[in-house]
């Protein structure tokens, strides 16, 4: 059970970066038509998927017990995917506004 439940961890993690990746990417790409309706619509499905993955790794109505560390695992991966997306060009990303995107979307999922 131990096992399965580290697995629903790091899907968990993945799809939580993922979310705060495109919310950031959201805002940096306002200005550019069409993109900022991409990043809505990844944002979303990936909010879904993440939300059921909480719901199976304890109920909701609790805080995840290692909150902190998958906090923090959360914010190292979208500011190393954020980096990368910064090398290949990408402007106007706010590498500040990391913890703070993260802190809201697992507040959103309960997680917090």
């Amino acid at each position: 059970m131990v096992q399965n439940r580290n697995k629903l961890i790091v899907i968990f993690i993945g799809h939580v970066s993922n979310v705060a990746v495109h919310r950031i990417l959201m805002k940096a790409a306002i200005e550019k038509e069409g993109l900022a309706e991409k990043y809505l619509k990844e944002t979303r499905g990936s909010f879904v998927i993440a939300l059921e993955y909480r719901r199976k790794i304890n109920p909701t109505d609790r805080v995840l017990p290692d909150a902190f560390e998958v906090r923090e695992e959360i914010a190292r991966k979208v500011k190393s995917e954020l980096m990368l997306r910064i090398s290949r060009g990408y402007s106007g990303i706010e590498l500040d506004s990391v913890g703070e995107a993260v802190n809201k979307v697992l507040r959103e999922l309960g997680a917090a």
